[in-house]
């Protein structure tokens, strides 16, 4: 009898220490079918998380997906029944703080909007925050659409006042997006700072641009003010790997060699361009900014080409590799191009936002990294000065 009432006692202890390990996420996603299959991964990007957990959809519509994933930024992909998991598709992002239930509502056909409920998205500081970011990536959207209309009519020989006049629309859209991404920051770096105990400040931190500026000291320093718990969960410790490969690619630093194919299937790696001044740009086909400073990169190459100095961009994660190569050659980037798939080589080189250049001299040394705006004229003064 003793025995029966202690397991009476214990049974509903076991079931709260089992719910209380993990993170219950409920989905009501339109265009969902019986059959399909829900798929979590984590990850700084999409295209670079590693699968963790999955479930098959047995109502359309819904799905409940059970993980014991906490402290890490986490992409739900949507895989049509019988179909193969795609990670450069869309997928809904968000972050997974401690252990509760979240819910995510939204359309198939437009997971990048879809709406995050429960857990962290709960607590008041985060609504405003929430509020400034989907309003920054609307108006984001709209700014590539115009980009988009701008590859359209250069393939179909329209006026180039046209594409101007395309290209300052898109600009302002960028703008707009780009001043409610400041002011989103400016409220996370509040939010880090009143809660060092919280994995999601480690995440916020990878993302402070402003105060990676004032060196790297200080942004290591900062990630120090974080929990020992926050530092060891999985964003934490890709945060601690962030910070190593900044200090190791820091001006005057010897640029790692890396090994890769180029959009061609063609073989490069760094080391084949030792005795040479090698800039190295990182960007995509769905940065506003990335394809505002191109038609100046082009120019710089134009001009600097033959100078002892050669250039490679170096792609992140591009979904469409004959989509890149055609950006490539209606922006005539007559260069080479790597397609960074899984992100790899820009982790080597900690960057961690695009567009972004570095300048490597003929000893391999690092002398010159930002902007490729602000940089193109240094590099210029260098490799003309050179010759």
């Amino acid at each position: 009898m003793k025995i029966y009432l202690l397991l009476l006692v214990l049974f509903p202890l076991l079931l709260l220490s089992s719910t209380f390990n993990k993170n219950i996420i409920i989905g009501n996603i339109t265009g969902l079918e019986k059959g399909d299959k829900v798929i979590l991964t984590i990850g700084l990007d999409s295209y670079s998380s590693s699968l963790v957990d999955s479930v098959v959809v047995e109502r359309d519509g819904c799905f409940c997906l059970e993980t014991s994933v906490t402290g890490a930024f986490a992409h739900i992909f949507i895989v049509k029944n019988k179909g193969i998991l795609d990670l450069h598709k869309d997928a809904v992002s968000f972050f997974i703080e401690g252990f509760s239930t979240m819910n995510i509502g939204g359309d198939i056909d437009d997971l990048l909007f879809a709406k995050t409920t429960g857990g962290l998205y709960d607590m008041q500081e985060m609504h405003e925050i929430n509020k400034i970011m989907d309003s920054a990536m609307l108006l984001h959207k709209i700014g590539l659409d115009k980009y988009q209309d701008i590859q359209f009519i250069q393939e179909n020989n329209v006026s180039q006042d046209s594409v101007l006049k395309l290209q300052e629309e898109a600009r302002k859209w960028f703008v707009q997006s780009n001043k409610l991404y400041e002011k989103k920051m400016t409220l996370d770096s509040s939010f880090r700072e009143n809660n060092p105990e919280l994995a999601y400040s480690a995440y916020v931190l990878r993302s402070d641009y402003k105060s990676l500026s004032k060196g790297i000291e200080y942004f290591e320093a900062l990630y120090n003010k974080l929990m020992p718990s926050v530092k060891s969960s999985h964003i934490g410790n890709l945060l601690g790997e962030y910070i190593a490969a900044k200090i190791a690619t820091m001006v005057g630093a010897i640029a790692p060699d890396f090994k890769a194919k180029d959009i061609y299937g063609k073989g490069i790696c760094l080391s084949d361009f030792k005795g040479k001044y090698i800039l190295l740009e990182f960007w995509s086909t769905d940065c506003g900014p990335c394809l505002e400073a191109t038609s100046y990169l082009v120019k710089m190459y134009e001009k600097l080409k033959g100078n002892n100095f050669e250039m490679v961009s170096i792609a992140i994660g591009e979904r469409n590799q004959n989509h890149l190569i055609k950006v490539i050659a209606n922006k005539k980037m007559a260069w080479r191009h790597i397609n960074d798939i899984k992100g790899e080589i820009k982790t080597i080189y900690g960057i961690q936002a695009i567009p972004s250049c570095l300048l490597i001299n003929p000893d391999g040394k690092i002398v010159k990294r930002g902007h490729p705006l602000i940089l193109i004229p240094k590099v210029e003064k260098i490799i003309l000065d050179k010759k």
